[in-house]
């Protein structure tokens, strides 16, 4: 059996095959709604059910429990229709052009950026290439089915070669692999692009980027693009780390800064140490942009990094007037093995 959605901003339909959620079987048909993590965790793909009935199995998504779930919404990655369903959700004609692949690639390059960041390139076969925008990821293949998210550390034009950041994980099952066996040479496989994660060029406001750990990979990626299409927008970058030891690639964001006029970085330490002799800015990110901005209202936010500082930023800044819709994450979590 299978089931119709439409979608009611554009009048798009398509059909909902048995076991298929709805967000698995929009992207198989190319159209292009947004989301992230695929797990019900971020929320990203959240949408309006008018009309119809969805079923989300034993457990409600992650995105669905807490006390600011807004009225009738549904989390289209986990959703599985009952019904026809009439849906509220906006639709990103850019995703759409972008089918995902699984690919084969080498590994070519393993860099510690730091003792628990590892820098991975991998390489496509000649005959192959990979189309996506910067801020998009890839999943690695694992045996038995599992997978892995990594997202693309740099903008599609700026190398042949495919760069993760790889943060270590105790017990964590590819990241110790990672870390203590991989060699150059290796074959893995890949699958990509994925994602909802990109600067939206329509939206003419100041761009707020703020990255915790790896969650700087796309929004290193991001800000490449941005340069390279020469963007007149102003950006400010936050980089939020415990101490300045684990502010990787602190000195290119200063470099940046210097070469570019319309981008700002500050970096922010939630717990310094003695020996960092640090005189920057303190405490959590979310404070910092509160005291840095007199007005949100008209900035948009990318976030990217743990969830539980995503929750605490979507808070903090939307109830100093961001509006949600002005609101992007893509949210690190760790996979169980």
């Amino acid at each position: 059996m299978s089931w119709k959605v439409k979608i009611s901003k554009s009048g798009k339909v398509f059909e909902v095959e048995d076991e298929e959620s709805v967000l698995t079987a929009a992207l198989r048909q190319d159209v292009g709604l947004p989301y992230g993590c695929r797990n019900g965790n971020c929320g990203s793909c959240r949408a309006v059910l008018l009309e119809g009935e969805v079923d989300y199995g034993k457990h409600l998504p992650a995105a669905m429990t807490g006390e600011d779930v807004p009225e009738h919404s549904v989390i289209l990655c986990q959703a599985h229709p009952k019904s026809d369903l009439l849906i509220d959700a906006d639709e990103l004609e850019v995703v759409a052009g972008l089918h995902p692949r699984i690919l084969p690639c080498r590994v070519v390059s393993l860099n510690r950026l730091t003792d628990e960041v590892m820098a991975v390139g991998l390489r496509l076969p000649q005959s192959q290439s990979l189309k996506y925008m910067a801020g998009q990821y890839i999943d690695i293949l694992l045996p038995g089915g599992k997978r892995r998210s990594y997202s693309l550390a740099h903008a599609p034009a700026t190398s042949d070669v495919l760069e993760l950041h790889i943060g270590y994980v105790e017990g964590g099952l590819f990241t110790s692999r990672v870390f203590n066996e991989m060699k150059e040479k290796e074959l893995l496989r890949l699958n990509g692009p994925l994602g909802s994660f990109f600067i939206r060029a329509e939206i003419e406001a100041p761009i707020i980027l703020v990255a915790g750990g790896t969650g700087y990979a796309p929004i290193q990626a991001m800000l490449e693009q941005l340069f390279i299409d020469k963007d007149s927008r102003e950006v400010f970058f936050y980089m939020g780390a415990r101490n300045k030891r684990d502010l990787y690639m602190h000195q290119q964001c200063l470099d940046w800064q210097q070469q570019h006029q319309h981008f700002h970085y500050t970096p922010v330490l939630s717990e310094p140490s003695a020996e960092d002799q640090w005189n920057g800015a303190t405490g959590w990110v979310q404070d910092q942009i509160l005291g840095d901005f007199s007005e949100l209202a008209g900035c948009q936010l990318y976030i990217a990094g743990p969830p539980v500082m995503i929750r605490a930023m979507k808070k903090s800044l939307g109830d100093a007037g961001l509006k949600p819709y002005r609101m992007f994450y893509d949210s690190f979590e760790f996979a169980e093995a």
